[in-house]
């Protein structure tokens, strides 16, 4: 039995060798159809196409790449950005500093307009200072005329009928009463040279148009009963001088007008000539 095996063993060394040896025109050459060669063939086109076109975009992205690389295209690219970059911020610069101008000249009218209202308030201010001023002189002139019928009645009683004496200090009153609504004149000058062409009635009229209008009505209410008196004055016989005198200070006369230092503007009416 060994020896059998190992005779059969040459015989297969024998066999391979005589396999491999054999040429390769004696191999079988497989039989391709017509339309695997036709499927074949449409599948190389299309690798083929799809080849060019990956060629086409890597010979064209290197180009791009390349110039924005190149020292033309960065300068080109900064040029651009830095004159961008310049026209955007002297377009805000101008926008800026035309704000700013705008804004100094609106404050500029503002404060212009502020101080022109306080100088015109002040001015206001002592306007109606200056006019009760004036009014209240005024009137005392005109209780100083009244005190002056009284003490002139009273020196000529003694001398006089009482009728008599009724009549002349009924017309000393109607005339010192009358001085109101005239200019004044001569020893009864105006306080203020400003106010020489104005009467009593007229200066009234004048600070009812400079106070505020809360204060108009009262104003208003003494013009009236002013050209009251001064046209139709009701006169007391007995003593009318007296009487005129404690009409002025209780019905006339403001208290705005009784806190100057004038003869008489500060009295009670019952007691005019304190």
């Amino acid at each position: 039995m060994p020896s059998q095996h190992a005779e059969s063993e040459p015989n297969m060394a024998l066999k391979d060798e005589s396999v491999t040896d054999l040429p390769a025109d004696n191999v079988p050459t497989p039989q391709i159809s017509v339309s695997a060669k036709e499927r074949i063939n449409r599948e190389e086109q299309y690798r083929l196409e799809v080849r060019q076109q990956l060629e086409d975009t890597k010979s064209t992205r290197p180009g791009v790449l390349s110039f924005l690389n190149s020292g033309f295209a960065l300068w080109l690219l900064s040029a651009v950005f830095l004159s961008g970059t310049g026209t955007v911020y002297s377009c805000w610069e101008k926008d800026r500093e035309a704000t700013r101008v705008k804004h100094d000249r609106e404050t500029d009218v503002a404060r212009l307009r502020a101080q022109t209202e306080l100088a015109l308030a002040e001015e206001n201010r002592i306007t109606i200072e200056k006019l009760d001023t004036e009014i209240s002189y005024r009137f005392s002139l005109a209780l100083l005329s009244l005190r002056s019928v009284t003490d002139d009645v009273s020196m000529t009683l003694a001398r006089s009928s009482v009728a008599d004496r009724e009549i002349e200090s009924i017309d000393s009153a109607e005339r010192a009463v009358h001085s109101l609504g005239r200019l004044p004149t001569g020893d009864q000058a105006s306080l203020y040279p400003q106010y020489a062409t104005y009467t009593l009635p007229a200066l009234i009229a004048e600070l009812h148009r400079h106070v505020p209008i809360r204060e108009r009505p009262q104003i208003e209410q003494s013009l009236a009963k002013l050209l009251v008196i001064t046209l139709r004055p009701t006169l007391d016989a007995a003593d009318p001088a007296r009487a005129l005198a404690s009409r002025l200070l209780g019905d006339i006369m403001l208290p705005r007008w009784k806190k100057t230092g004038f003869y008489y503007v500060d009295c009670k009416p019952a007691n005019p000539f304190c």
